[in-house]
């Protein structure tokens, strides 16, 4: 059996290395002060021990959740016997252990946990070596990482620096690792959890044994400056090149200036040097290659090389385990902030690893993919270029180390071509091989590489689900909470409209929107057909400032007068919207689920303006932080009853809202089967024991609701009195138990340009529980409320979807068929409804000041 491995050894690195362990593991001596140490870096880890074998680690500190645990040591070695026990609160779910000494971690003792089932992520950017006598039991999860930081959505948790721990929350998304070398993961010993397993490191060797209780085993190898994305149990894990919105450079993980005082040891360098007494089954030769001793074969990995020998889950090469390698056929680009913007810049920068070229004997001009030209290092990407009919075939090339083992041990085969079809012909590369290219089509990669760094390497699918998993972890960190969060594909996005076609007959387009430095992308996903990709040539600047310019052309009185929204609704419709135009009418599109990047959270998408008409009057429209949070599952509320609740005085700095009760009443009139309670009644206390007495599918709350900026506990919904309910505190309303379907906040504000209001306001059917919320982004008068609201309730009973309720409701306003009459509301589909507060005259609520400003949020069906 051998290995293609690349065949530099330092000359000096021969005679250091010049030694031979026996065959078969071998005890010396440990090392000369194997202990628990904690670092001295504010985290506050305290060890205790009892005696001189066992070491128990308390104290730490935690994010503001409180079910993150952070804990910093200075050293964590283990000799045979030694027992490192975590004694924590059964609150905790993640504890994040970091080494920061610089030296790896030799660990021949005992790893375990008590108190509690959360998961243990070990990280040592210098190393770990687990030996013989190793023993790993932790209840949950299992991390052992040489990564330099782990992220929680745009914050990060890094090895070497001090840490802001507040919005570390939820289960972190991605490690980053150095840019100068990864150090390496050995594993001699026996790892036991009952989730996932996962080993990644620069080098990754593993000869011992691994147990998964979740039959989910991660061996992943990176050469170094990269950014490794944590996938949900059961997926693997793939190598993350930088997604819209997931970094920047105020947030970059790593800088040369973070491992500037060691320089992490090679796999031969570690086994030699710290580990050189350990007692495993692995030994240096004198050229450095590593020598299996339990098998006497003898393998050079370098760099970037990941190996299993040993079994997992009760077998070789178990089931449940991936084996990835940083060395893939197409190059992978370093996890920097500053993305190119071009493919022309982005071959120029890639750097060299030896992937050869896609094979171009295809027929030329068959397909010209848009806006896909310039070149791509040595590859031609323009019109009429390598693509077409015939098989897509990579040359295998010099790919580095490159182990593919199958469920057997063995090695897997070379790599093939890719069939007409996309599939893998008969030499395919294994799964282990693929990572980046798991779910790869011919016609995937055809869509255009300009959307974002992962689309450059054509995979699609990737690309949506990294999207997905970013903005889900936004959301995540923002509420300080865990979500679930499943893997998403164009396909089950297909599937899911698919089903929502059948039960509503509503043609419905999932558009990402997606802003970067000089570009937008935009992403449309519908019941059929390929993933559609276009970009708008205005970057984040432009399209931000034109959001800006159209809320305040709106919501300003001086402005409202008149049209001066249409010159920023019109540039927004250009830029986002008519770029993908085309395709919607070809598909019959009638509803759009739009999810956008942060700073369009905000926009009043209805207002955009086309020349013609409002976007409003072309499409219903739904608004989504993440399809990934969105619950699909669709119930028609035709004839659903509402539970009504709302004030109409509040105390002092907050306004009245002197139409509440005719607005209550108004919706008692549009369903008979509505409860509602006003002022006194409108209280914490009597909205739960309602929804335990009657709970309605539907509830209606007319109050004030305020979306600021900071933390979720600055926001708040008001109830009767001086009685708030901030946003961290909106789920003790078990709004999803029974489940509410729609949640209507019919007054409410959201600070304008702060993200993290955004975030709240776009989240809100998230935190309360519920399928889709109903609510509005400035304070709206009470003529147009309550001219909204009543007219949406009678749409309610008709309408198919929550979606095209609200579109008929606000197309009713524009086109003057509900308006104000004298003192009141005037409907041509209902009589008068009178409103004492206001003045006696007439007038039109065409303008978008009166119904742009309310947005269906999570589910448009």
């Amino acid at each position: 059996m051998s290995f293609r491995a690349r065949s530099q050894v330092w000359p000096w690195l021969r005679v250091w290395l010049g030694f031979t362990i026996a065959l078969g593991p071998v005890w010396i001596s440990g090392p000369a002060l194997a202990e628990v140490v904690p670092a001295d870096d504010g985290l506050g880890t305290l060890v205790d021990r009892p005696n001189d074998q066992q070491f128990n680690i308390t104290g730490g500190s935690r994010s503001s959740s409180g079910t993150n645990l952070f804990h910093g040591f200075e050293q964590f070695d283990l000799e045979p016997g030694d027992r490192a026990t975590f004694i924590i609160d059964p609150s905790i779910q993640n504890i994040f252990s970091r080494i920061s000494s610089g030296d790896p971690s030799v660990i021949n003792g005992l790893v375990q946990m008590s108190g509690g089932s959360a998961n243990l992520y070990l990280l040592n950017p210098a190393g770990i070596v687990f030996g013989s006598t190793a023993q790993v039991n932790v209840p949950g999860s299992f991390y052992a990482t040489s990564a330099n930081a782990v992220q929680f959505g745009l914050q990060w948790f890094n090895v070497f620096e001090d840490n802001d721990l507040r919005g570390l929350n939820g289960t972190p998304t991605a490690f980053a690792f150095s840019p100068l070398l990864a150090g390496s993961i050995v594993h001699d010993g026996t790892i036991q959890a009952n989730q996932q397993v996962a080993l990644l490191g620069g080098t990754v060797l593993s000869t011992g044994s691994i147990a998964s209780g979740a039959n989910a085993v991660t061996v992943a190898a990176v050469e170094g400056d990269r950014v490794v994305r944590i996938q949900a149990i059961g997926n693997i894990l793939s190598f993350d090149i930088g997604i819209p919105s997931l970094s920047s450079p105020e947030n970059s993980p790593i800088r040369p200036a973070d491992t500037g005082f060691f320089a992490p040891l090679t796999l031969p360098e570690l086994l030699s040097g710290p580990a050189e007494n350990v007692a495993t089954s692995i030994a240096v030769e004198d050229d450095g290659t590593v020598q299996l001793t339990r098998t006497g074969e003898t393998v050079a990995l370098e760099p970037g090389a990941a190996l299993v020998t040993g079994p997992v889950n009760g077998q070789v090469g178990g089931t449940g385990l991936q084996v990835l390698r940083d060395q893939l056929p197409l190059p992978l680009l370093p996890a920097i902030p500053d993305r190119p913007e071009s493919l022309d810049e982005l071959g120029d920068r890639l750097p060299p690893n030896n992937a050869q070229d896609i094979a171009s004997d295809f027929e030329a001009g068959k397909f010209d993919p848009p806006g896909l030209q310039g070149e791509f290092g040595d590859r031609d990407f323009g019109p009429g270029g390598p693509w077409g009919e015939g098989n897509l075939a990579f040359d295998p090339g010099e790919f580095g180390p490159d182990f593919p083992l199958g469920p057997d041990g063995e090695l897997g085969p070379e790599p093939g071509e890719l069939g007409p079809d996309g599939e893998f012909g008969p030499s395919e590369l294994g799964p282990e091989s693929l990572a980046m290219l798991a779910d790869i089509e011919a016609s995937n990669l055809a869509l255009d590489a300009s959307l974002g760094d992962t689309f450059v390497q054509g995979n699609f699918d990737l690309g949506l689900d990294r999207l997905e998993n970013a903005w889900t972890q936004q959301i995540e960190t923002y509420l300080g909470s865990s979500i679930s969060n499943n893997p998403v594909s164009s396909a089950s996005l297909r599937e899911l409209l698919g089903d929502i076609r059948q039960q509503t007959n509503s043609q419905t387009a999932l558009i990402y929107v997606m802003l970067q430095e000089q570009q937008t992308d935009l992403v449309v996903i519908t019941s059929s057909g390929e993933p559609i990709y276009r970009r708008s040539g205005v970057g984040r600047a432009e399209v931000l400032a034109a959001a800006d310019r159209l809320r305040q052309a709106i919501t300003n009185p001086v402005l409202r007068q008149g049209n001066a929204y249409r010159t920023a609704a019109e540039q927004l419709d250009r830029w986002l919207i008519a770029p993908i135009a085309p395709e919607l009418a070809a598909q019959k599109i009638d509803t759009l689920l739009i999810s956008p990047d942060v700073g369009l959270r905000s926009l009043p998408w209805a207002a955009l303006h086309d020349g013609q008409q409002f976007l409003v009057q072309r499409f219903a429209l739904g608004m989504t932080p993440s399809v990934n949070l969105t619950d699909a599952r669709y119930v028609s509320l035709r004839d659903a009853p509402i539970l009504a609740m709302g004030a109409s005085e509040f105390p002092a700095g907050l306004n009245p809202l002197p139409a509440v009760p005719m607005e209550l009443q108004t919706i008692a009139q549009e369903r008979a089967q509505t409860t509602t309670f006003l002022n006194e009644a409108f209280t914490i206390a009597n909205l739960q024991t309602q929804r335990q007495l009657q709970p309605a599918p539907i509830l209606h709350l007319a109050t004030h609701g305020e979306f600021k900026p900071g933390q979720p506990v600055n926001s708040y919904i008001q109830f009767w009195n001086q009685e708030r309910l901030t946003l961290d505190r909106l789920r003790e309303l078990s709004l999803n138990n029974p489940p509410v379907e729609l949640l209507v906040l019919s007054a409410c504000r959201t600070a304008v340009g702060d993200a993290n209001a955004e975030l709240g306001f776009a989240g809100l059917a998230v935190q309360a529980g519920v399928k889709s919320a109903l609510a509005s982004l400035w304070y709206v008068s009470d003529e147009g409320t309550l001219a909204l609201m009543s007219e949406f309730y009678r749409q309610l009973s008709i309408a198919p979807t929550k979606s095209q309720a609200l579109r008929q409701a606000q197309m009713a306003m524009i086109e003057g068929r509900v308006r104000v009459e004298g003192s009141g509301l005037t409907s041509s589909a209902r009589g008068p409804i009178p409103l004492p507060s206001l003045p006696d005259n007439s007038g039109s609520l065409a303008h978008p000041y009166y119904w742009a400003a309310f947005v269906a949020i999570g589910s448009p069906w």
